[in-house]
């Protein structure tokens, strides 16, 4: 239950008259602060076109020419790298310290919602019909080849937040011919083992995932809806002092905001809800769902008819996570409502190459710290260059 007092004063009634806008281009608000950008687009396998956004150079220090990939998490996009500015977001930090930084988005976001054949508003259903597992095989290998391709490179450092770490586990699992390609995997709240997360509703709702899943087909929803709707409402009311505790609430339950006042500024909403949320497909979160629920990590269960027709097996087949051979280092937090400590420490059990493990600490720190604390360069990213710095 959730209780917020929100004083509705006579001038804030244009809450409910605004102008409903799309997301705001990320090209655009890193050239505002003075950095250069450039928007590429490939196109995988499977036709759907995928938008990087690439920051080649900062407009301080050293250029190395290292060629970094940064992928974002479930519901997120290339924006909440960059929408917080010099001072806190990742791409800017790692562009001022030499690296050349490309930031991705995976197919089905607000960025990278067009399709060779397929038309998303006129086929939902076909368009959306994927989860984590392709993004993992399809989307973040092409991407990879493109850059170095590019940039002629043979290797380049991966940087994922949440769902950035389960691709990259299941890239690397299923295609471990890509560990050669990585120098380093930095990975923020990685998600790949989940039974163990410690907010009580996703354990609730994972225990009726496959009737969540049928009222969600009956109604056709096969993505985020009226997401344009709900960014610019958001941008709307959060300008006023009056609803600060409403818009705290929202972060903090649906992005995985963290409780510290002393990390938490009021200021960073309007920059957050220009890109924020983005889009998603209905199955990503069935699988993670499914997840929670099985304790395992494994490819989507369609049921024992659908899974023998797709994986040879009753079952869904298991992610091997033995063939994960590239280094990996884990940044996670204690207060963190969706990755529980439990479920990190298992993965990094699995995993053969773990040169960092590192419980950021702060005891209120969570899953929303690693994009927008404002203490997050002293906290995470400065220990995060450290270790890249090896590789």
């Amino acid at each position: 239950a959730l209780s917020v007092k929100c004083d509705v004063q006579k001038d804030d009634l244009s809450i409910l008259n605004f102008t409903v806008k799309g997301v705001e281009d990320p090209e655009l608000i890193i050239k505002s602060y003075g950095y250069p950008a450039e928007t590429h687009k490939i196109t995988t396998e499977d036709g759907y076109i995928l938008v990087l956004h690439r920051i080649p150079r900062g407009i301080k220090g050293v250029k190395k020419k290292t060629p970094i990939l940064i992928m974002h998490g479930l519901g997120s996009s290339s924006g909440d790298f960059i929408n917080m500015g010099p001072d806190n977001s990742l791409g800017y930090i790692l562009a001022d310290n030499g690296y050349d930084v490309w930031i991705g988005n995976a197919r089905g976001n607000s960025y990278s919602n067009s399709h060779l054949y397929i038309n998303p508003n006129l086929n939902p259903e076909k368009f959306y019909n994927f989860s984590w597992h392709e993004i993992g095989t399809i989307d973040i290998p092409a991407k990879i080849d493109y850059i170095l391709k590019v940039t002629n490179q043979s290797k380049l450092y991966y940087i994922g937040h949440s769902q950035g770490g389960t691709i990259f586990f299941v890239m690397t699992s299923v295609k471990p011919q890509y560990n050669d390609k990585i120098r380093l995997a930095s990975l923020m709240a990685p998600a790949g083992f989940v039974s163990n997360v410690p907010d009580p509703v996703i354990k609730l709702m994972s225990g009726y995932i496959d009737e969540i899943e049928y009222i969600l087909e009956f109604f056709q929803i096969y993505h985020i809806p009226y997401l344009d709707v709900i960014r610019s409402f958001l941008q709307n009311i959060c300008k006023y002092d009056n609803y600060y505790a409403l818009c705290k609430e929202i972060f903090n339950i649906f992005g995985g905001g963290y409780n510290d006042e002393a990390q938490f500024n009021k200021s960073i909403f309007t920059k957050l809800f220009a890109t924020t949320p983005s889009d998603a497909s209905r199955k990503q979160f069935v699988h993670y769902f499914q997840e929670v629920k099985s304790g395992k990590f494994q490819r989507f269960d369609y049921g024992p008819g659908k899974n023998l027709r797709t994986y040879g097996a009753l079952n869904p087949l298991k992610y091997n996570l033995t063939a994960v051979t590239a280094p990996v280092a884990l940044y996670y937090a204690r207060n963190d409502r969706y990755i529980g400590v439990k479920d990190v420490e298992k993965i990094a059990s699995k995993l053969s190459h773990v040169v960092n493990n590192y419980l950021v600490p702060h005891e209120k720190f969570n899953h929303g710290g690693f994009l927008f604390a404002s203490d997050i360069r002293p906290l995470v990213y400065n220990e995060l260059m450290r270790v890249m710095k090896f590789y």
